[in-house]
């Protein structure tokens, strides 16, 4: 089909809960073909705009439907700084990394063993961390709470990470 694409600069749009739009890497695209199918987009971001280059491995390009944003990233490419995704409509695109980092704060309650890592852990948005929890001798473990995790044996694996929380 014949048209015209158009590419604007979005400035300051709204991020969903838990990130952030990432500086220069927000479009409204559209054009005048008629087209029907899946399209892939992919937006190119710059290291320097990221609040944390830990952040760059989670990075999402989302969609906004009308409604709402929605995370249609099929690939990162953190070599050449670029997401992409699959839509089948053209409206705003952003390329967003999760906000944060978050503090899991992690100890031991009493002198019956150890968790590690231990102390203040810094944690992207939406990622999930493992602690190993070992007991001393002739002890055992008796509970393990906190961040939303679980234990199984010696190990305990939070639920996705969205505000600063406590093992």
């Amino acid at each position: 089909a014949t048209g015209d694409l158009s590419f604007a600069r979005l400035t300051n749009p709204n991020a969903p809960a838990n990130f952030r739009i990432i500086s220069g890497a927000a479009y409204e695209i559209s054009t005048t073909a008629t087209f029907s199918g899946n399209i892939t987009v992919c937006l190119d971001y710059s290291d320097a705009a990221l609040a944390g280059k830990n952040n760059e491995a989670n990075i999402k390009l989302f969609h906004h439907n009308g409604q709402n944003w929605e995370d249609i990233t099929t690939s990162i490419d953190t070599i050449n700084n670029r997401v992409c995704g699959v839509t089948n409509s053209l409206s705003p695109f952003a390329a967003m990394e999760p906000d944060g980092p978050y503090t899991i704060t992690a100890s031991t309650g009493t002198p019956g063993g150890s968790i590690s890592p231990s102390g203040d852990i810094q944690i992207v948005s939406g990622s999930t961390q493992a602690f190993t929890v070992t007991p001393n001798a002739f002890y055992q473990i008796d509970s393990v709470t906190g961040c939303g995790g679980s234990l199984v044996g010696e190990t305990y694996t939070t639920a996705p990470i969205t505000a600063d929380c406590t093992v």
